[in-house]
């Protein structure tokens, strides 16, 4: 038996996770504890969303009011054309969960379950860095 670990296959680097939506049913503690926990600086978005940064990884959201059953957590991977993934999503036996959509400040945004059921989400914003603010109606629509 071998003592070297195996090896993680180097990824291209192209659909990377631009954005993580994580559930918080109590929005202002959540923001509190994870801005002491691990440094982030979130600013409110709307009054059931907060957008972040993170030292070294992508924007981060915390979503308050979840409907149950929803998932707890939805990484959003960054891709080119939007429209174009999602096809391919369906070619390989995914689903298309929400369609896409123009998002201020966000670019196009679009959400697909894969073959198990879990949902992504995939956005042509280019950038991982938080944006000023967000039209209510769009931070609802990106995460519930």
């Amino acid at each position: 038996m071998s003592e070297n670990p195996p090896m993680v296959p180097a990824g291209t680097g192209a659909h990377p996770i631009m954005l993580v939506v994580i559930a918080a049913n109590a929005l202002r503690a959540s923001s509190a504890f994870y801005a002491e926990l691990f440094g982030w600086t979130l600013m409110p978005m709307s009054g059931e969303l907060m957008v972040g940064t993170t030292s070294g990884g992508p924007t981060v959201a915390l979503r308050a009011n979840v409907p149950n059953g929803a998932p707890a957590s939805v990484p959003f991977l960054g891709v080119t054309d939007v429209e174009a993934t999602l096809a391919r999503v369906v070619e390989t036996g995914g689903s298309i969960d929400r369609s896409p959509r123009s998002m201020p400040m966000m670019g196009t945004m679009a959400r697909f379950t894969d073959p198990s059921g879990t949902i992504y989400g995939l956005t042509s914003a280019s950038s991982s860095a938080p944006v000023a603010s967000m039209p209510p109606a769009a931070s609802a629509w990106a995460t519930r």
